[in-house]
């Protein structure tokens, strides 16, 4: 029983740490007064002006443009940032092709949405002026996509028509930034990259799945007390 006990308290542990802690930094951009990524190339910034020790404050169509030559087709984003309206139908917030196309990750009125591909869900959602953390990833050996929100899982979906491979010629991803109206107005305080499907983050578990292996837990050590005073 004993045995059992700590096999099940390690599996507990072990659900709620990273898949894949091989994944490297390809670069960190915290824009605390500065475009330069520590690694990688330096930000482009549409309108330097608004950029401060705090972060960077982007109006309507001033986005952020980054370059993450030798990425592959397996990789992870990590962005903590706010949006000045939830409530503004789609935002653009990354374009993975150059802007060549209207398929990318937005914000939808106030949710996380991948036009035209992930399910159309709002079990989380923001607020206007909320700092929030997304992270999203995609793996290329299933070509899953994946995104999650103040480490709450959204949804992911099947890629394989490639449409979150980056494939802008000059390997740039754009943030915030639309060709058309769909430009959103926030705050960004930072952008990471890594080279891996995992951002060697924690991997949330769902709360009922804590819930069973705890409850579990207790049951275990419940009847191994019995046994002891019988």
């Amino acid at each position: 029983m004993r045995n059992n006990y700590f096999q099940a308290l390690g599996f507990i542990a072990a659900i709620g740490v990273s898949v894949n802690a091989n994944a490297a930094l390809i670069g960190q951009w915290d824009f605390n007064g500065s475009v330069a990524g520590t690694p990688g190339n330096d930000a482009v910034l549409s309108a330097p002006t608004g950029l401060d020790t705090s972060g960077y404050n982007f109006d309507s169509g001033n986005g952020v443009a980054i370059n993450v030559a030798g990425i592959t087709d397996t990789y992870a984003i990590e962005m903590q940032f706010s949006l000045d309206s939830n409530d503004s139908g789609y935002q653009r917030l990354i374009s993975f092709d150059g802007i060549a196309e209207d398929y990318g990750l937005y914000a939808y009125d106030n949710y996380i949405y991948f036009y035209d591909a992930s399910p159309d869900i709002d079990n989380f959602t923001f607020s206007a002026g909320e700092a929030m953390t997304l992270k999203v990833s995609r793996d290329g050996s299933t070509d899953t996509f994946s995104a999650y929100l103040n480490d709450n899982f959204l949804w992911d979906f099947d890629d394989s028509s490639n449409l979150a491979v980056i494939t802008d010629p000059s390997q740039m991803l754009n943030f915030f930034v639309d060709d058309g109206s769909e430009n959103p107005s926030g705050f960004v305080d930072s952008i990471k990259v890594f080279d891996g499907n995992d951002n060697a983050s924690t991997v949330p578990v769902p709360a009922t799945m804590y819930l069973f292996l705890t409850g579990l837990l207790g049951l275990m050590r419940l009847r191994k007390k019995t046994r002891e005073h019988s």
